[in-house]
């Protein structure tokens, strides 16, 4: 996808857009740091739920990605987190990581999706940034908005921004944990 495409793709807010990203972004996990991620458990800083760490090497290619994770046991949301992760090793290594919490979500019809939710971001908190940061991310602006995603196997997320639901990026639910990402490779 073009860097063009990619911030407009963004700069839309729940209410308007569309989303055609078909893949996801999987950090790597390796040896000389050049940028570190200070997230827990899911979340590009929480190496994958497992409680290690993810760093990030001046070999890695640069990558932003938008993420979510909603716990749902018994197949209902009880608490869940969202952020934004950019990481450029030309640039001083990450660039942007914020995350917030998902304040709620309700059930909503996805036809091609096994459970889609609304859910409605909090505000976010900056964790990291560096060069020229979290100024101007479009994706701040989903702070305060709904949002619609939903899952598919296999691992498929959908995401409807108000033009319909549309394949999205990667999604997986592990046990009672509910893990996704749209990302892009630079």
């Amino acid at each position: 996808m073009k860097p063009a495409l990619w911030i407009a793709l963004f700069s839309l807010t729940a209410c308007a857009g569309s989303v055609g990203i078909d893949d996801a972004v999987t950090p790597v996990e390796t040896g000389t740091t050049s940028g570190t991620t200070s997230g827990s458990g899911w979340g590009p800083g929480g190496g994958g739920g497992d409680g290690t760490e993810t760093t990030y090497t001046e070999e890695d290619e640069a990558f932003r990605e938008v993420w979510g994770e909603l716990e749902m046991p018994g197949g209902e949301p009880e608490e869940g987190a969202w952020g934004f992760f950019n990481f450029d090793p030309d640039n001083g290594g990450v660039v942007c990581e914020f995350e917030g919490e998902i304040l709620d979500a309700t059930a909503t019809d996805c036809p091609d999706c096994e459970f889609a939710w609304e859910v409605r971001l909090g505000q976010v908190e900056i964790l990291e940034e560096s060069g020229a940061g979290c100024a101007g991310v479009p994706e701040l602006a989903w702070a305060g908005t709904s949002v619609r995603f939903g899952h598919s196997d296999p691992d498929t997320l959908y995401a409807d921004f108000g033009s319909g639901w549309e394949r999205a990026g990667y999604s997986e639910r592990e046990e009672s944990s509910w893990f996704f990402e749209i990302g892009e490779e630079d």
